[in-house]
């Protein structure tokens, strides 16, 4: 190939390539407007999907990643519309934007939004770690082994100083040295002894007249009982509602067969349809 031809042909690919980076940034901005729409419009109802989260990576299929970064970025615009004008005009990417959501409002979306389309993504992650100290960290867990996970996490001198008073306490007791795992092995156990309403109604099950409530928890083991189409159990055991098969209006009763363990958002979407 001569040196004109090849010259050509660079040309041509970097033609090609500017034109699939303009269609990218415009997509990004329609698949922003989209989810906006069916945020507002709760479209992912239709699915049995319980928040758009769900709606987005069961149904649309993006990762989590890709999710969580278009959803955090349609909601912020929507408190800030002017992120997303930058956004269509092309100036600022999705992924980028999603740097400045933890800082950014209305107040001084100037000043944020400026910096967001003149800075790199490193020096701009730096701006907002010091003006919001916790996203410095991101908390964050992943897998390293088929049953072991890296822990990521910041956390203030404080709660550092209780860890360690707790690890020479546990130390102590042990007569050796302990591990930050094992110390906080000890303190979930602790905790979750107390304050778990599932180990609590574990100890309870064997008492007279056991409250309907403790029943719900003891069946449903204080985890949401919605069944997804799949066949698949929702395993959220967080935001825990307790809905009424038939509803109170309706005459239906505080018993236990007419009680269920929903979280927040799969009770919502019963109460929809």
């Amino acid at each position: 190939m001569t040196d004109s031809l090849e010259k050509n042909m660079q040309l041509e690919i970097h033609q090609r390539a500017l034109g699939i980076v303009e269609r990218y940034k415009r997509v990004e901005a329609e698949l922003l407007d989209i989810l906006q729409q069916a945020d507002e419009y709760r479209v992912y109802y239709l699915f049995e999907c319980k928040n758009l989260h769900e709606y987005a990576m069961n149904i649309l299929k993006l990762s989590e990643s890709v999710a969580f970064n278009f959803i955090a970025v349609a909601r912020k615009a929507k408190e800030v519309p002017e992120l997303k004008s930058i956004i269509e005009s092309g100036a600022l990417s999705v992924s980028k934007a999603r740097k400045i959501t933890p800082v950014l409002n209305s107040s001084n979306q100037k000043e944020w939004l400026q910096m967001a389309v003149q800075l790199p993504q490193r020096k701009l992650e730096q701006c907002v770690a010091k003006a919001c100290p916790k996203q410095a960290v991101p908390e964050r867990m992943k897998f390293v082994s088929e049953d072991r996970l890296n822990l990521q996490l910041g956390i203030s001198e404080s709660l550092s100083r209780k860890l360690k008073r707790a690890q020479d306490l546990e130390s102590q007791k042990k007569r050796k040295s302990v591990s930050l795992e094992e110390t906080l092995d000890v303190l979930l156990d602790l905790y979750l002894k107390e304050q778990d309403p599932v180990q609590k109604s574990e100890r309870l099950k064997n008492r007279k007249n056991l409250s309907v409530a403790r029943q719900v928890i003891l069946r449903d083991k204080g985890q949401c009982t919605f069944i997804h189409k799949n066949g698949d159990r929702c395993k959220d055991q967080r935001w825990i509602d307790t809905h009424h098969v038939i509803p109170k209006n309706l005459g239906g009763s505080n018993s236990l067969e007419n009680l269920v363990t929903l979280c927040s958002g799969h009770h919502k979407l019963m109460h929809a349809h």
